[in-house]
């Protein structure tokens, strides 16, 4: 049996660490529309709608990044499952650059 399967069963007072939540922290560049959550809902209704073809991709790839502080957000607070985070933004799953360009705003 490995070890970290061992300490996967141990209680929370006999864990040695404990997880950390991850702070929402955006990038100098991004801009944050904390306020205007209409026009995220229609950002993620335009990127489910539309499907990954040459003349779509631009506006797909813009409006993740219109959407990113919501989703990180989303992420932090919620801790949704993989499955959750592909329902709500399945474009991860046609365009794998798209994680890229999330990993590339976070860092």
């Amino acid at each position: 049996m490995r070890l970290r399967n061992i300490r996967r069963k141990l209680e929370a007072g006999q864990r040695r660490y404990t997880k950390r939540k991850i702070s929402c922290n955006t990038g100098p560049g991004i801009q944050q529309d904390q306020g205007d959550s209409s026009v995220t809902n229609e950002m993620i209704t335009l990127m489910k709608r539309l499907r990954p073809s040459s003349k779509d991709i631009p506006s797909i790839k813009s409006a993740m990044e219109k959407t990113y502080t919501r989703r990180r957000s989303w992420i932090s607070k919620d801790t949704p499952t993989m499955a959750e985070i592909f329902n709500e933004y399945p474009r991860f799953l046609d365009m794998p650059s798209l994680v890229g360009l999330s990993l590339q705003l976070t860092y």
